[in-house]
């Protein structure tokens, strides 16, 4: 069984996309949790069930997960990868069909990073990382 269905058996979405105890994989070149892995196991249950599905699955666990509020920076940024993954995978014909980030995700994104900016934390990486895949792929919060 894939790793997704499981934290969807198990109501552990969050932990699967945060990367978080059993779905933890540790990225050797910077010594925390890699998300190509775990966006990995998402074109897996793409496979096994359907885009669409993936698509409607990972935008519900995306927006619960933001709307809990109690996320990291790096958390964030992981969130975040799953578009940029699932954006080059789609250029790279892994995936087929556009996925349709809602606007209520985009919303809480953007409230993410204001709301860790006031408390005075550094997301100019994080920003350029937004700002290239507006460049490249069309992405934008607004």
């Amino acid at each position: 069984m894939n790793r997704y269905d499981e934290a969807i058996g198990r109501s552990e979405q969050k932990e699967f996309l945060l990367g978080r105890g059993e779905y933890f994989y540790l990225d050797m070149n910077w010594g925390d949790h890699d998300s190509s892995l775990t966006a990995y196991d998402q074109l897996e249950y793409a496979k096994q069930h359907s885009e669409e599905k993936l698509q409607s699955e990972l935008s519900k666990d995306i927006l619960n997960t933001l709307q809990d509020g109690n996320i990291s920076v790096k958390e964030l940024v992981t969130l975040i990868d799953y578009v940029s993954i699932y954006l080059i995978k789609k250029t790279k014909g892994d995936y087929k069909t556009d996925w349709k980030v809602s606007g209520e995700i985009k919303a809480l994104i953007k409230g993410q990073i204001i709301s860790k900016e006031l408390l005075g934390l550094d997301l100019s990486d994080l920003r350029k990382g937004l700002m290239l895949m507006k460049s490249q792929y069309g992405f934008s919060l607004d």
